[in-house]
């Protein structure tokens, strides 16, 4: 499974694994505010996370998994 992570305002709102065999404009709805990023490449990201165009970065005084 592919994983994605929703970001509004260059947060972080949600991660999601997705299914094999479906898209993720198959999963969600175009309404939904954000933009779907596939997260595969940076272990531990999770809802809070920043990402600046091109990388995924935790918090600050939050420790990367």
């Amino acid at each position: 499974m592919v994983q994605y992570a929703r970001v509004v305002n260059d947060i972080v709102a949600e991660v999601f694994s997705l299914p094999s065999g479906f898209t993720i404009a198959e999963c969600f709805n175009a309404g939904i505010p954000g933009t779907w990023v596939e997260c595969d490449g940076t272990p531990g990201v999770e809802s809070n996370w920043t990402y600046n165009g091109t990388a995924f970065a935790a918090p600050t005084g939050m420790p990367a998994a």
